[in-house]
């Protein structure tokens, strides 16, 4: 751009929630730490229409400048797309972001006309993208293979943690046994519900193992409902759901459980699982290649055959074969930084831009 400071524009529209996603937590801290870097480029935040007047988006950011994002955009050097769906753009060129494919991967937890809009939406962004952003190798190389497109055009930009971390305060205590189980993600077909039933009845036949479970996220009480009523009646008792939390919350439910528990593999990074890792928090995960890129291997895995994982729900229950694991996960997920994300995302731009003239 010749010294000019770039001028992009960032969709945040998938941050505009009274209850932030992880994508929203994405946005949300990209932003804060795009605006501190050294030489930060330009921003202009924009929003789709249908969400502009549902909230106060810019008590959302922070009082903020936001825009309506209209159909034709002009005025920026690049459009960032935080969540795959582009505007018409005449000649800027775009980055788009793609967090997972698993609109492409399975069809049981969406209805059809859901997922035939996020695969075309995908297939858009595929299409006219100047580069593509994704949080994980694994996505990376199933993008690459999917659209027979150059590995070049994709940039892999791990996150971070979400949620800030209280050095002060201390970590998970591994001595004793494991009472209770946290997961975070609302009960949904798409986060993996339909694993849990299997898990505890097998704990509790094997192990005579029957935790208690702290469930954080947004859910519905019909999802609630039927969440309980897959798994046995004597564990429902022991589900507890806490719904949206703010960080302070969430924050002490982490250090106050034994373990985290990770049933969901429809993940394109899972920055829970460096949340957990932070704290000292154990992880038990099912296995995929992103939670295992997520999490440097330093948790232990299990698949959907529960009784072929017996091994590892054997050295999650054992205190000193959790503590090893806790140490190494917390150095691995101290390597992971906002402004690292926000400094390799800025580069993108950089060349995104150059790459269009």
């Amino acid at each position: 751009m010749g010294g000019r400071t770039l001028h992009v524009g960032i969709d945040i529209s998938s941050a505009v929630d009274a209850r932030p996603t992880g994508i929203a937590r994405y946005i949300h801290s990209l932003v804060s730490h795009l605006e501190q870097l050294e030489s930060p480029p330009q921003l202009s935040l924009y929003c789709r229409a249908s969400r502009f007047h549902r909230f106060d988006p810019g008590a959302l950011f922070g009082g903020r400048t936001l825009r309506p994002l209209p159909l034709w955009l002009r005025g920026v050097d690049l459009f960032h797309a935080t969540d795959v769906r582009l505007p018409l753009l005449a000649r800027t060129p775009s980055v788009v972001t793609i967090h997972d494919l698993s609109m492409f991967e399975r069809d049981d937890h969406a209805t059809p006309r859901f997922l035939r809009k996020k695969r075309a939406s995908v297939e858009r962004a595929v299409r006219r993208a100047t580069t593509l952003i994704t949080q994980s190798q694994s996505v990376r190389d199933a993008i690459v293979a999917r659209f027979s497109i150059p590995d070049t055009s994709v940039a892999v930009i791990p996150l971070a943690s979400g949620l800030p971390l209280k050095s002060d305060r201390p970590i998970v205590d591994v001595a004793g046994a494991v009472r209770r189980l946290l997961i975070v993600g609302g009960p949904s077909v798409r986060k993996g519900e339909a694993r849990l039933s299997p898990l505890l009845s097998y704990w509790d036949r094997e192990f005579d193992w029957q935790p208690d479970l702290d469930w954080v996220g947004s859910g519905s009480a019909v999802d609630q409902q039927r969440l309980l009523e897959s798994v046995p009646s004597a564990a429902r008792h022991r589900i507890h759901f806490h719904g949206h939390v703010d960080e302070a919350r969430l924050d002490r439910l982490y250090r106050e459980c034994d373990g985290f528990l990770q049933i969901s593999d429809t993940e394109g990074f899972a920055m829970p699982l460096l949340e957990a890792a932070e704290r000292g928090c154990p992880i038990l995960s099912i296995d995929s290649p992103v939670l295992r890129e997520t999490s440097g291997g330093f948790a232990l895995f299990f698949g959907d055959n529960v009784p072929a994982s017996r091994e590892s729900f054997e050295s999650f229950l054992a205190a000193d074969h959790r503590r090893g694991l806790r140490e190494s996960a917390r150095q691995h997920a101290a390597a992971f930084t906002w402004h690292r994300t926000a400094e390799r995302t800025a580069r993108v731009y950089t060349d995104a831009a150059a790459r269009a003239r």
